[in-house]
């Protein structure tokens, strides 16, 4: 019995160092610029529409390569001229390629081949410069968002210790109407930013 609680408790902390030390690694939902990339280079689809290309320029070349493209034919011609004499006649064509033609077809196929694989290649490329741009849109949009929102917030605390000083009699009206506009301003801003945000 006491065996049995020991191999329970053991596969219990085991199974807690595993879910921590899962825990400890970056959240799957943070994105950074290397995850983009990687994100890119496997999902995009182009990316996958080129990989599928490249598989099909794989398979021509390997049919390419296959010495004849006919299949054998037999022919058989059965009959008698007499009572009891038959005669058969069978016939075996196998075709055979004669020249370069099975070099040629190998070397189209293989240049196809290589054209889909740079092909490939560019539709990584542009996938993940297309990918990056937008992320830093983002974290450009993002950052004019926080900075909007830090004005704002010094333009309510501005608002507020003038307000204050017009009631004590410290300051004139205008100053009032000078931070109650650069309050609005700020607050359009604050909007703005956060349309630029949403939009990237």
């Amino acid at each position: 019995m006491v065996k049995k609680a020991l191999v329970c408790l053991g596969w219990v902390c085991l199974w807690s160092g595993v879910a921590a030390s899962s825990s400890l690694e970056s959240p799957a939902d943070s994105l950074n610029a290397a995850r983009i990339v990687a994100l890119a280079r496997a999902r995009a689809p182009e990316v996958l529409l080129a990989h599928t290309r490249v598989l099909e320029a794989r398979g021509r070349l390997a049919g390419a390569g296959v010495l004849p493209q006919d299949n054998p034919v037999i022919e058989g011609v059965a009959n008698s001229d007499r009572r009891f004499e038959r005669r058969t006649q069978l016939e075996l064509s196998v075709p055979i390629e004669l020249g370069f033609r099975r070099s040629r077809r190998v070397g189209v196929a293989r240049a196809e081949l290589k054209r889909e694989e740079h092909l490939a290649t560019d539709a990584g490329r542009r996938a993940i410069g297309a990918s990056l741009a937008a992320y830093y849109r983002v974290l450009h949009a993002e950052q004019g968002r926080q900075l909007a929102r830090e004005r704002q917030s010094l333009a309510h605390e501005l608002l507020r210790t003038v307000t204050e000083k017009v009631r004590a009699g410290d300051a004139p009206r205008i100053d009032l109407l000078v931070a109650e506009t650069e309050y609005s301003r700020a607050a359009s801003d604050a909007f703005s930013q956060e349309y630029q945000v949403t939009r990237a």
